[in-house]
């Protein structure tokens, strides 16, 4: 095969990715709606819960976490090492960040730039 038909299935595997992520997050967010619905009337209705086909449906209360924002992340987290008598907390925070990733390995990428 020529190398222009390998870009043409680069850009057609492209296209049908992004379309897949859009359905995926189409069908995220309506499974979040239907199990939203199932949890408001088990809790109004059955508060003992469901039972269909072999499967028991029941609500369960649980702690989430919001995510913070990298930059309130990095505040944060400065504060707490400040907190116990760091004199640098920026320089420390950084260098536990970079121990916590991966080695560095070279890499080839593709760019791929439109014509306007």
């Amino acid at each position: 095969m020529s190398i222009i038909g390998k870009i043409e299935e680069l850009n057609s595997l492209t296209s049908e990715i992004k379309s897949l992520r859009k359905r995926i997050s189409f069908l995220n967010k309506q499974k979040k709606d239907v199990e939203s619905y199932i949890c408001n009337y088990i809790k109004n209705e059955n508060p003992h819960g469901l039972k269909y086909n072999n499967v028991t449906l029941k609500t369960e209360s649980s702690i989430k976490r919001n995510r913070k924002r990298k930059n309130d992340q990095q505040k944060d987290a400065e504060h707490v090492l400040r907190s116990y008598g760091i004199s640098d907390p920026e320089t420390v925070l950084r260098n536990v960040l970079n121990a916590r990733r991966g080695s560095e390995t070279e890499s080839e990428k593709l760019i791929i730039k439109k014509k306007k």
